[in-house]
């Protein structure tokens, strides 16, 4: 298969980009069944997204004034777009779940280039029925007729990104500052228990890249998963971050590289959450040294990883070839 046989659709969740955007934003999450599962059906769920996203936006509007007005997923995910578009030679388009550009613009966009196979790429390395699938099953519906529509649904192990995260890390233990008592933790969003006794694989796809990390790393050092970003209804994956850090502190960890395994762009989560509350508890916790490793983003390793894997699709076109 030539480069010009195929063309190439990057998933995700997107983001406000200002602050007008937050609360419509909000409502298309909250209306979404993959990611919040309410009993009452579909008529429910949308009363329960407007009313909720309009109190929530008023609760993270300073959040995103912190991190300058909006999220920077969608540049940070265009940008990846073009690096793999000047790799492989082909159309690369961009598709957010819940913030423009939607998937019916990225497939509006691709129909006119002349490809017959789409290759889907959600941006979520370790599957979940929550974001993944939804992501998958959104743009699937704006396929038109004529089109094989495939898909590289995870990438967790993929060894372009274990390079990059592998690299972050590096970057910040080899600061000149670094104590010599320093832990790696590794975080990533939680999801329910739920999700995980009714089949969903990512918490063990989690739990994979975790462990794949430490083999590429020195077995010296300190590292320990935890979770992020749990709510506060029912019962959700453990240990949380900040359930994990007196724990260090009383181990004699003195320094802290905060590295994500679950996001590949920068967001409100690692922009936020990490760099702004998490390193405040651990102030607090004790820690005299916190840094946080970036995400993925453009680095050439995962560029190259990830666009080798999307080649291999695109003529394969089975999971297991990925």
């Amino acid at each position: 298969m030539s480069g010009s046989d195929y063309a190439v659709v990057l998933m995700n969740m997107g983001g406000p980009s200002t602050l007008e955007e937050i609360q419509p934003y909000l409502q298309r999450v909250l209306g979404d069944r993959h990611l919040v599962r309410l009993p009452g059906g579909w008529l429910y769920q949308g009363l329960f997204a407007r009313l909720v996203s309009r109190r929530r936006a008023r609760k993270v509007i300073d959040r995103y004034r912190q991190i300058g007005g909006g999220s920077p997923l969608l540049r940070e995910t265009q940008e990846l777009a073009g690096a793999l578009h000047e790799m492989l030679g082909v159309p690369v388009e961009v598709a957010m779940r819940y913030s423009a550009p939607f998937a019916s613009q990225a497939a509006q966009a691709l129909a006119g280039g002349g490809t017959k196979t789409w290759v889907g790429v959600p941006l979520y390395p370790q599957y979940s029925t929550s974001t993944s699938a939804s992501s998958l099953e959104d743009f699937a519906e704006q396929v038109p007729e004529g089109i094989e529509y495939r898909v590289l649904d995870r990438h967790f192990d993929n060894e372009g990104l274990l390079t990059a995260l592998r690299e972050s890390i590096e970057a910040a233990l080899c600061e000149a500052d670094c104590p010599a008592r320093t832990a790696v933790l590794f975080t990533a969003h939680s999801i329910p228990t739920s999700y995980t006794a009714a089949g969903d694989p990512y918490v063990a796809e989690v739990e994979a890249t975790a462990q794949a990390l430490r083999g590429l790393m020195d077995a010296e050092i300190t590292t320990v998963l935890a979770f992020q970003s749990a709510v506060r209804f029912g019962t959700w994956h453990g240990p949380s971050v900040e359930q994990v850090l007196p724990e260090l502190r009383q181990q004699g960890i003195e320094g802290l590289v905060v590295q994500p395994l679950t996001f590949v762009s920068e967001n409100l989560e690692t922009r936020y959450d990490l760099d702004v509350v998490l390193r405040q508890v651990a102030q607090e916790a004790g820690f005299t040294w916190f840094r946080r490793g970036a995400a993925p983003g453009t680095n050439a390793a995962y560029v190259r990883g990830l666009a080798k894997a999307i080649g291999a699709r695109a003529v394969a076109g089975r999971d297991e070839d990925a």
